[in-house]
């Protein structure tokens, strides 16, 4: 919890300085359920948790202008999103023997960090569509060794390409809203598993499994309140999804500096769902 309330103390002092009469700052936030998944292995398993956290989002108006890169009629728009969520998740799976073992209370938290740039068209007075794409990246520690002395800690890092799609619509003077669908292509992700211990000739702790197939979506529902010129506050539901397919063979550093590769040991195909809602405010 710290590390929650320090970040909020840090988003507030971010979204001051960001914001400006043409750009808007939203600082909410989040809670959620939590699922993580290995559904295909011979001893399957399952992460669950509930998880809060905090979010700051900046969208900013006519940025090709503000650059210099356009004169008139610019539509452009950026934006810039940081989040963190924390939460304790249960464990639900088998020991390598294959003998069904549960556990509670695993440390796990994730950070995140966004940015996309795009363009608003207006569709017959009635809507805008804001289609965009950008570059994301989402690090996650998973830690069951704080728990069980049997178990391990992962280190999960994605980068990806978010293309997605923003209807809006202004219902009213002081209501509005937005829905979002998105699809996130995954460039590159990266598995750091604490299980160096297995391999004595290792010179290192972790084993690195590299995911190179993968994708996720993201759907999400805002609803903006405008309660006075300066500040207004928001609602969005939102359901987040990463599919993941099989890693290479795991790698690391062996004794005398080489790097050793094909350890015969991979990350497997998983699947994560999050489902929430963000709230707070806006100016």
């Amino acid at each position: 919890m710290k590390k929650l309330f320090l970040l909020i103390a840090v988003l507030c002092i971010s979204a001051s300085a960001f914001a400006s009469e043409a750009n808007r700052i939203y600082l909410g936030f989040e809670g959620e359920t939590y699922s993580y998944r290995e559904p295909y292995m011979d001893g399957p398993m399952h992460l669950t948790a509930r998880k809060i956290g905090a979010s700051l989002e900046w969208v900013g108006r006519s940025v090709l202008a503000a650059t210099g890169l356009k004169e008139t009629d610019d539509n452009s728009f950026a934006t810039f999103e940081v989040r963190y969520l924390n939460g304790k998740t249960d464990y639900d799976g088998f020991t390598w023997g294959g003998t069904p073992v549960s556990s509670k209370g695993w440390k796990d938290w994730y950070a995140e960090a966004r940015v996309t740039l795009g363009q608003t068209y207006t569709v017959g007075n009635q809507f805008e569509i804001w289609p965009y794409m950008g570059f994301g990246y989402r690090y996650l520690l998973n830690d069951g060794s704080s728990v069980d002395a049997g178990s391990y800690k992962r280190i999960s890092q994605y980068w990806y390409v978010p293309i997605g799609l923003k209807f809006q619509k202004d219902v009213n003077a002081n209501f509005a809203l937005t829905l979002t669908g998105e699809f996130d292509w995954l460039l590159a992700g990266k598995q750091a598993t604490d299980l160096g211990a297995l391999y004595p000739a290792l010179n290192s702790d972790y084993i690195y499994n590299f995911q190179p197939e993968g994708w996720g979506l993201r759907f999400g529902l805002k609803a903006e309140i405008q309660m006075n010129e300066s500040i207004g506050f928001f609602l969005e539901p939102y359901y987040r999804f990463w599919k993941i397919q099989n890693s290479n063979l795991g790698e690391s550093e062996q004794s005398g500096g080489i790097y050793y590769t094909g350890i015969p040991m991979i990350e497997p195909f998983n699947i994560t769902k999050e489902a929430g809602i963000r709230a707070g405010f806006y100016f």
